[in-house]
């Protein structure tokens, strides 16, 4: 029977997929690049013309600028990493 033999093929082409996935699966992790996150130790924002302190917040009106800055701790060093201005 022709369509067996067809059914027999694609079976066994499944399987060797199937099979591959599964070692492979099992390889990748070991060639992976372990990475590790920063953590955010302090953020300050700051602001000069165009921008009023209500209660401990900082508010930026139309036109003014804010500055963050954020300050991280990454593999035992703490170091600023990241300072911006947004607006204007």
């Amino acid at each position: 029977m022709p369509n067996s033999s067809i059914q027999r093929k694609a079976l066994q082409m499944l399987r060797a997929v199937l099979s591959l996935s599964f070692v492979l699966q099992a390889l990748l992790p070991v060639g992976a690049v372990t990475t590790y996150a920063s953590s955010v130790t302090s953020a300050a924002f700051s602001g000069g013309a165009g921008t009023v302190s209500v209660g401990g917040t900082l508010y930026a009106k139309n036109g003014g600028a804010l500055t963050v800055t954020l300050t991280t701790k990454h593999v035992g060093e703490e170091k600023a990493c990241f300072s911006s201005s947004l607006g204007e």
